[in-house]
């Protein structure tokens, strides 16, 4: 879970470039999806679904220098916040 700070002039770069992020997350093992999240005024919340935390520590270990995802980062206005979490339980869909 990452928290953002992104004020309104730069909302249409930080979301259409996150696109780029993902297609490389994509080749990493484990990536599973991720979701951005506009909370309430200049607030961000992006969060990003591993298979395992075991894929999500070493995605982190490779990410961390990828020049992509700094740019992306380097967006917004302010980094607020990062942790890493484990999903203890999903509500089944309607149709299911």
């Amino acid at each position: 879970m990452i928290r953002f700070r992104v004020t309104e002039p730069k909302v249409t770069k930080f979301v259409e470039q996150r696109t780029d992020v993902d297609e490389a997350l994509k080749q990493l093992v484990g990536f599973l999806y991720a979701q951005l999240i506009h909370i309430t005024g200049e607030q961000w919340l992006l969060l990003v679904y591993w298979n395992s935390r075991a894929d999500a520590t070493a995605a982190q270990a490779i990410t961390r220098d990828m020049p992509l995802i700094s740019q992306w980062i380097g967006i917004a206005d302010e980094f607020l916040s990062f942790e890493t979490a484990d999903v203890r339980y999903v509500t089944a869909s309607a149709s299911s």
